[in-house]
């Protein structure tokens, strides 16, 4: 049991590094665009991509297409901070500043998960879509379940 979770802990790492490579790849759909405005005010963490209640939890592919559309959407609006909110490993004030400068200077995009997610027990593909100024690009986004709710390893 001991290998399994060491094995899974290193396959999300690795995932979470291919992330990362995905966000830049979406950065690079988009050619120039709007100069980079300040970063954003801070604001209110991101609500769980889905949460227990007290009825049962949705099927998983419920909760991983939700959690892709989320995704989809805080791409399109550029909003690092909600984006951030998504990964299971709380991002760095640096780091989501850092995304939200790219995503500024990018130019407007626009983000849609065209298919619905696979998913294999507790883990997740989405593939998003985006469509910028400089072509199209579909990335696949890994996702981790913990518990209820679906986030992005890395």
């Amino acid at each position: 049991m001991a290998v399994r979770r060491t094995g899974l802990i290193a396959a999300v790492v690795l995932v979470g590094a291919l992330v990362a490579g995905g966000v830049l790849g979406l950065v690079l759909v988009s050619a120039g665009g709007r100069p980079a405005a300040s970063p954003p005010a801070a604001s209110d963490p991101a609500p769980p991509l889905s949460t227990a209640t007290s009825s049962p939890a949705p099927p998983a592919g419920e909760g991983a297409a939700a959690a892709g559309q989320a995704i989809a959407e805080a791409i399109t609006a550029h909003d690092s901070h909600r984006y951030a909110g998504f990964t299971c490993q709380p991002q760095s004030a640096a780091a989501i500043d850092q995304l939200q400068r790219k995503w500024d200077a990018a130019g407007d995009v626009e983000a849609s998960m065209p298919q619905p997610p696979v998913v294999t027990g507790d883990t997740a593909t989405v593939t998003i879509h985006v469509v910028g100024s400089a072509g199209r690009k579909d990335t696949v986004f890994p996702l981790y379940r913990q518990g209820t709710t679906w986030c992005i390893p890395g």
